[in-house]
């Protein structure tokens, strides 16, 4: 279940990169700054993800809810492996166990859904991912239940918004 949940890590720059790459591969005669003005799907994932990570920070600030960190002591007794990565990493950069929705399951979302849109090759891996992640947030005691439900609607929620407002600002 840990690998599971350091996955995220994996899920927010593989896919994007791939989307780059395979949109790249068919503009390769154009200078970098002609491909960034053509580069629809790779700018719109990055906007919609961007997006969302961004609401769901500003929801942590104005919504402070704790998640169940404390108790991964108790969970996770002898901390190696991918215990200790994980509590390495979040060490270093953990909100106070912020989890109010979990930006890791709507981040990973995100970019499932455009991994349906965009890499259809992939995209049961991606599936597959985005269920083994959000069942390890509440294993691994990052988040409770209710967190991971709140995490897909606020995913699903900012993807619609963020999209809408891509294309708008897109048309300008």
């Amino acid at each position: 279940f840990h690998l599971a949940y350091f996955s995220y890590y994996l899920v927010l720059a593989i896919p994007m990169t791939l989307i780059y790459f395979s949109e790249r591969q068919s503009n390769l005669l154009q200078s970098p700054v002609e491909f960034w003005k053509d580069a629809a799907k790779t700018k719109e994932t990055l906007f919609v993800l961007l997006f969302t990570m961004f609401i769901c920070f500003l929801i942590f600030i104005i919504l402070p809810v704790k998640g169940p960190l404390e108790y991964r002591s108790l969970l996770f007794t002898r901390p190696d492996g991918l215990v200790a990565l994980m509590n390495l990493l979040y060490s270093f950069g953990s909100l106070d166990g912020a989890a109010m929705p979990s930006s890791h399951v709507a981040a990973t979302l995100v970019i499932t859904i455009y991994t349906f849109k965009f890499l259809p090759s992939l995209r049961f891996y991606l599936l597959a991912i985005l269920i083994a992640l959000s069942l390890s947030t509440v294993y691994n005691a990052y988040h409770y239940g209710i967190d991971v439900i709140a995490g897909l609607l606020t995913g699903w929620i900012l993807f619609r918004l963020g999209e809408a407002l891509f294309h708008k600002f897109e048309k300008r």
